[in-house]
């Protein structure tokens, strides 16, 4: 695993961890909101043997930087950060996981720059998803003003997708994704809520050249209405479902990463 600098301005770069032979088809990842690279660990070795991975962490995530800028917390920002790493490392076409938040970042950039695209995978995401995601839905008002009150009140832990709220992530591992949640600062947590708005994507629109996947974790009740709206609006998308629920690639990562690569290889 080597960890790049991009340039000598760290504060305005995310972090980036590379793993794995850069002979192999390059794969990126993004982890979801109050996660961080921690969210790969089950994952890694066994997709590293198939790709190269870059494994990206979110503003204020990880090792990522807090931005002294809000501006930094917006699509076009995080897509100005991939493409700086897409040129970087001279790739022309790559494969792209959005877990979560992850996921409506990397749905994003296939709608931007399909012509770089060779597959994508997503997982559960509302934010993602989700129609009801804009300034004026009052379901969106509502969820916003709600998080809000639960963070002022309680802190990062009072947000339902804090990882300390898992059931099905092994002890040890949650015990270092929980220590990593609880060191986002307010401003982070509060950059990130303001890009709801604009994270969702019509799934109408995406482009047919990308071959596009959902690997769905049954168990998050509260998605699986959303996956049926999107099968319809989205009929080129693959859907995979597993037994599990928000996490999908934690709760079962065999499957998850047997999956992955059965997708991306074909």
């Amino acid at each position: 695993m080597v960890d790049i600098s991009l340039n000598n301005n760290k504060e305005s770069r995310l972090s980036l961890e590379v793993v794995g032979d850069n002979s192999l088809p390059p794969l990126l990842l993004i982890h979801g909101f109050l996660s961080s690279n921690f969210q790969w660990s089950l994952n890694e070795t066994a997709l590293a043997k198939h790709f190269q991975l870059f494994k990206v962490e979110l503003w204020g995530h990880g090792n990522s930087p807090v931005p002294t800028d809000e501006s930094a917390y917006s699509i076009d920002e995080y897509l100005y950060q991939l493409e700086m790493i897409r040129n970087h490392f001279a790739i022309e076409k790559w494969s792209l996981i959005g877990q979560s938040f992850g996921a409506g970042i990397v749905l994003n950039y296939a709608q931007r720059f399909p012509q770089h695209c060779i597959a994508l995978v997503t997982t559960n995401s509302m934010s993602a998803f989700s129609q009801s995601y804009s300034l004026s839905h009052e379901s969106y008002i509502e969820k916003l003003a709600m998080s809000n009150a639960l963070l002022e009140k309680k802190g990062v832990r009072g947000l339902p997708m804090h990882p300390i709220h898992s059931k099905r992530i092994e002890p040890i591992l949650k015990e270092k994704m929980v220590v990593a949640a609880d060191s986002l600062s307010k401003s982070v947590v509060i950059g990130h809520f303001s890009m709801l708005t604009d994270l969702s994507v019509n799934a109408a629109l995406m482009p047919k050249l990308c071959r596009s996947y959902l690997i769905n974790g049954v168990f998050e009740k509260a998605f699986q209405a959303e996956v049926e709206s999107i099968s319809q609006r989205w009929p080129h998308l693959e859907i995979h479902n597993l037994q599990g629920g928000h996490s999908v690639n934690l709760d079962c990562p065999q499957e998850f990463n047997e999956k992955v690569i059965n997708c991306l290889k074909n």
